[in-house]
C-alpha cells in the first residue's frame, strides 16, 4: 500500500505538468516517520538549468501532494523552462 502511494504521488506530479516520458522531469517519493516526502526535480538536458522542490503531507494524500508539488513548480517557472525545451526539440 505505501508502494501505491508513492506511485500516485509521482504519477499526479508528472501529470501535473503534463511531462511525458522523454521529459527532463523526475520524481521520488518515498514514507517516513508516517509522512509522504515528495521530490521532484524539471531539468534541461544539459543540466545546466535544475529546479528541485520537495513537499510533504499526510501519506494518505500522494495524489494531491503530487498535483501540489507540480502547481508549485510551475508557479516558480518550471512551465517556462519545459516549454524552452520542447521549442528546441
Amino acid at each position: 500500500e505505501n508502494s501505491r502511494r508513492c506511485v500516485d504521488a509521482e504519477r499526479s506530479f508528472a501529470a501535473t505538468l503534463k511531462a511525458s516520458c522523454e521529459s527532463p522531469v523526475a520524481a521520488y517519493a518515498e514514507i517516513r516517520e508516517n509522512e509522504l516526502y515528495l521530490r521532484g526535480v524539471v531539468a534541461n538536458p544539459e543540466g545546466s538549468k535544475l529546479m528541485r522542490m520537495e513537499l510533504r503531507g499526510s501519506q494518505s494524500d500522494g495524489g494531491r501532494i503530487g498535483n501540489d508539488l507540480g502547481r508549485k513548480m510551475l508557479a516558480d517557472g518550471a512551465g517556462a523552462l519545459l516549454e524552452e525545451i520542447k521549442a528546441q526539440s
